[in-house]
C-alpha cells in the first residue's frame, strides 16, 4: 500500500515544481522521511518542502536546510488574545472588573498560543470575581509534570469539567493524532460506553451533542467542520491537547501501529481498555483475536485490503467489548463464528 503511495505521488508531480507542507511532524524515524523524500526527487527545480515540529530533533534528523523557531506571543498579544477570548460578549462593567485578574492570569500563559486559547475559554464561563482568582491563585500553576508549562492550563480546564465530561474528554486519546473524528461516531462511542447521563427521557444523542459542543467550546477540540446549517461535524484534537489526553489515561487508550504477527503481542503485553489498530495493508490474512481480554473498544484503521474475514471464533474472551469499528476494510466479505 505504501508503495502504490508512493507511485501515486510520483506520478502527480513528476517535473512540476511544487511546495510540500508536512505539518505536526513527530516521528524521528529517519528511514521512513528518506523513503518519502526519494520519491519527491523527480518533482520540478525549486520545490520546497516546509516541515512544522514541536521538536527540534525531527528538523535535524530531516536536514533542514533552514529552522525558525517560534517564540512566545508578546506580552501584550498574549493579554489581548486572551481579553478577545474570554471577555467575548461581556459587558463593559464585567470588563472592567475583572480585567486585571485576567492581565494575570493571560501572563501565567508564559506566551503560550494554546494554553491562552485554553484559559480564555475556561474563564469565559465564569462569572464572578471569587472564580477568577481561584483560578490565578491555583495551586496547579506551580506543577511541572507537562511539556512547555502548558500543564496547568490544561489541567485547569479539565478539572473544571463535570466528571461526565472528564471521561468524555479522555476517551478521545483512543484515536491517533491528527484523525478527523466524526462528531455523531464519538457520541456512539461514548454511548456504547455508558458515559452520558440522560435524565428526564431525555435522548442520549442529544446529551452526547451538548457534551461535545461543551468540550467545543473549551478549546478541547480545533478544526471544526460543520454544515450547511452551522453545526460542527467533524474536528481534530491539537497535538499537545492529544498528548494530555493520552497523559490523563495512563495507557488505558492504546494506539497500536503494527502488523499482523505483532498485534496480538503488543496488544497483550499492554493491559489498555480502549484501543486503535493501525495497520498499514503489506499483509493479507485473518485478523487473530486472542488474549484481547480487556478491551471495551477496538477500532481498527486500515491502509488497505487486509482480511479476507473476521473471525468471530475468539469472542467469548470479548467480555468486556462495548463498541468495534471495522468499516474502511472492502475485503472482508464474511464474520465467522463457531459459537
Amino acid at each position: 500500500m505504501i508503495l502504490k503511495l508512493y507511485n501515486k505521488i510520483q506520478e502527480s508531480i513528476d517535473g512540476k515544481k511544487f511546495l510540500l507542507v508536512l505539518d505536526d511532524v513527530w516521528t524521528e524515524d529517519y528511514q521512513l522521511w528518506e523513503q518519502l523524500k526519494n520519491c519527491l526527487k523527480c518533482g520540478g527545480g525549486g520545490s520546497r518542502i516546509l516541515v512544522t515540529t514541536r521538536n527540534e530533533s525531527v528538523a535535524r534528523m530531516m536536514r533542514s536546510t533552514y529552522m525558525h523557531s517560534l517564540g512566545s506571543l508578546p506580552l501584550e498579544q498574549c493579554r489581548a488574545l486572551f481579553s478577545q477570548i474570554a471577555f467575548w460578549g461581556e459587558s463593559t462593567d464585567k470588563i472592567e472588573e475583572l480585567e486585571e485578574i485576567g492581565k494575570k492570569i493571560a501572563d501565567k500563559c508564559k506566551g503560550l498560543p494554546l494554553a491562552v486559547k485554553v484559559l480564555g475559554s475556561l474563564m469565559r464561563s465564569k462569572n464572578n470575581k471569587e472564580d477568577w482568582e481561584n483560578v490565578l491563585n491555583s495551586e496547579l500553576w506551580e506543577l511541572d509534570v507537562f511539556e512547555e508549562t502548558l500543564s496547568p492550563a490544561l489541567l485547569l480546564s479539565y478539572y473544571d469539567l463535570p466528571p461526565p465530561l472528564k471521561q468524555c474528554f479522555s476517551y478521545c486519546a483512543v484515536f491517533s493524532k491528527d484523525h478527523s473524528i466524526e462528531r455523531d461516531d464519538l457520541i456512539k462511542l461514548w454511548m456504547a460506553q455508558s458515559y452520558l447521563n440522560s435524565k428526564a427521557g431525555r435522548e442520549m444523542e442529544t446529551v452526547g451533542r451538548e457534551y461535545f459542543e461543551n468540550l467545543a467550546a473549551r478549546s478541547f477540540f480545533q478544526d471544526f467542520e460543520k454544515d450547511v446549517e452551522g453545526n460542527i461535524v467533524r474536528c481534530k484534537m491539537h497535538g499537545i491537547v492529544h498528548d494530555f489526553a493520552q497523559f490523563l489515561t495512563n495507557n488505558e487508550c492504546l494506539i497500536v501501529e503494527d502488523d499482523c504477527e505483532n498485534l496480538k503481542t503488543n496488544l497483550s503485553l499492554q493491559k489498555g481498555r480502549h484501543a486503535t489498530v493501525i495497520l498499514d495493508g503489506s499483509t493479507r490474512s485473518s485478523l487473530s483475536v486472542n488474549n484481547w481480554r480487556n478491551l471495551h473498544t477496538l477500532l481498527v484503521v486500515y491502509g488497505g485490503h487486509m482480511f479476507d474475514s473476521f473471525p468471530l471464533d475468539s469472542f467469548q474472551q470479548f467480555n468486556y467489548l462495548r463498541a468495534m469499528d471495522l468499516r474502511g476494510n472492502g475485503s472482508i466479505v464474511e464474520l465467522i463464528s463457531t459459537m
